[in-house]
Formats: structure tokens, C-alpha cells, sequence
């Protein structure tokens, strides 16, 4: 299973600094690139 990140988690991938719009579990394949709608940049 994947990581769990409650909305308004900040995260980053690939260098950049990203909040968590909606609560969500990653799974592989679900990048930031792949499912836009889960994360904002910073």
C-alpha cells in the first residue's frame, strides 16, 4: 500500500514543493505529472 497524505500536506517530487489538495493514498504510477487534481505547486 501506499503513503497516505492528508489534504494540506506539503510534499515534494522532483524538486518541487507541492500541497496536498485532497486527502489521498499514493500508489505507483500516480504521479504529480499523472493526477494533477491531488497537489498544487508552491
Amino acid at each position: 500500500m501506499g503513503t497516505a497524505y492528508p489534504a494540506g500536506d506539503h510534499v515534494s517530487y522532483g524538486g518541487s514543493r507541492d500541497q496536498c489538495l485532497l486527502a489521498h493514498t499514493a500508489y505507483p504510477g500516480w504521479t504529480p505529472d499523472v493526477v494533477p487534481a491531488l497537489r498544487q505547486k508552491l
